[in-house]
């Protein structure tokens, strides 16, 4: 007895020329959602393969260099020159700039321009600009026979790359995606919301929870029961993603720099961290407070080492 398989894609380990999709979207300086949809658009080419024990979109790194060098998003535009991503490819088709794909041309989910023909383009001076005229929205087809418009809830769980489709649903219910009005018994999801989801996701200003952990050096435990639950940091939560604002991160990067906890403090001082406050009490070391589900008590670094000294 022997078993025979067919159909399998090639076994792929480490090769650096086959960019899988966030691999992509680094190299291009996008969501990897916007990368995705690029492929299913067939933007560029892409292969299956096997990595480990999934089957990914890989894509060589020629294609995306080759793509890089002539095509770029309007997005990656105004993020150059740090314009509004909202209206900026709108600005660019009101000056008479003609993008090749996007929501109203193809339904992929970015505009995407050629570099040949923004040569001549002043991209700061389009910037400022305020009064532009704003296409008209994509007429889906069969809208005169009362086709759906929307995507498709199954879609958009790819387009977002979750795992399944009740994750798609609870985005709904915490009301981050919209489903659009429909009598049909498919789930569609407005373009609108979709988009907006896609945009936030895509903020440089937001950095994921799992990155912010490694920028405090802290474990996600601590960063919450510290910093969130203490008000420093608000957390942005897209239900299968979440966020703090780089503002804050770096509000609490100082704090780190020039205060210690009194865990640190006693440490520092060679006592528990409960004779800490008796010290503050005795109006050697003064406190800052943070305050908000729970409190937690800073000591400015300087005042703790300059009593280590007097000790």
């Amino acid at each position: 007895m022997t078993l025979q398989f067919s159909g399998m894609v090639e076994m792929v380990l480490s090769d650096p020329n086959w960019l899988t999709i966030p691999e992509v979207a680094t190299k291009l300086g996008i969501h990897p959602v916007v990368a995705w949809s690029m492929i299913k658009h067939e933007t560029f080419p892409a292969k299956q393969k096997i990595i480990g024990r999934s089957k990914k979109n890989v894509v060589h790194i020629r294609d995306i260099e080759a793509f890089n060098a002539n095509f770029v998003t309007a997005g990656q535009l105004a993020r150059s020159i740090g314009a509004s991503q909202l209206t900026f490819a709108h600005k660019l088709m009101h000056v008479g700039v003609k993008p090749i794909a996007g929501p109203t041309i193809d339904g992929m989910m970015v505009y995407l321009f050629k570099r040949t023909d923004l040569q001549c383009v002043d991209l700061i001076a389009l910037k400022s600009l305020n009064k532009f005229k704003a296409p008209p929205g994509r007429r889906h087809k069969g809208v005169k026979d009362g086709a759906p418009s929307g995507i498709l809830l199954s879609e958009v769980t790819k387009l977002l790359g979750l795992e399944n489709i009740q994750q798609t649903l609870m985005l709904i219910r915490k009301g981050i995606l919209e489903k659009e009005s429909s009598v049909g018994r498919n789930v569609r999801i407005t373009k609108a919301s979709l988009e907006g989801l896609t945009q936030s996701l895509a903020d440089p200003a937001l950095v994921p929870i799992s990155q912010a952990v490694n920028i405090v050096e802290t474990s996600e435990t601590i960063l919450y029961l510290q910093w969130v639950h203490t008000g420093a940091l608000k957390v942005l939560d897209f239900v299968c993603w979440r966020f703090v604002h780089k503002d804050d991160l770096e509000r609490v990067l100082e704090l780190q720099k020039n205060y210690y906890t009194a865990s640190q403090a006693g440490k520092f001082l060679n006592v528990h961290r409960s004779h800490v406050p008796n010290i503050e009490r005795k109006g050697l070391i003064k406190a800052l407070v943070l305050q908000g589900d729970r409190r937690l008590r800073l000591y400015l670094r300087k005042d703790v080492e300059a009593l280590a000294v007097t000790q």
